[in-house]
């Protein structure tokens, strides 16, 4: 018997995950994976952040600012670029 609903194929939404801390950026991707967003990569700094959206062009980024280094300030005005 068909289904009466609509067949609708979704594309899978896709990130990265910056974040100075390996923990924080370990179990946000586990929980990501658990709600179908497929992680691309991860970074802990600014300059990996915009290397890593440059590289895989992710639907969304997960992206702290505080971080030493080149904070998310930086990667957030090159990734706007």
């Amino acid at each position: 018997m068909p289904s009466t609903y609509p067949q609708h194929s979704f594309e899978m939404i896709t990130a990265i995950v910056i974040d100075d801390d390996i923990d924080t950026v370990d179990v946000f991707c586990d929980y990501l994976e658990i709600v179908n967003v497929k992680v691309l990569g991860r970074g802990y700094n600014g300059k990996e952040a915009v290397e890593l959206y440059r590289k895989h062009n992710p639907n969304v980024v997960f992206l702290d600012l505080m971080m030493p280094d080149y904070d998310g300030f930086y990667a957030l005005e090159h990734i706007r670029k």
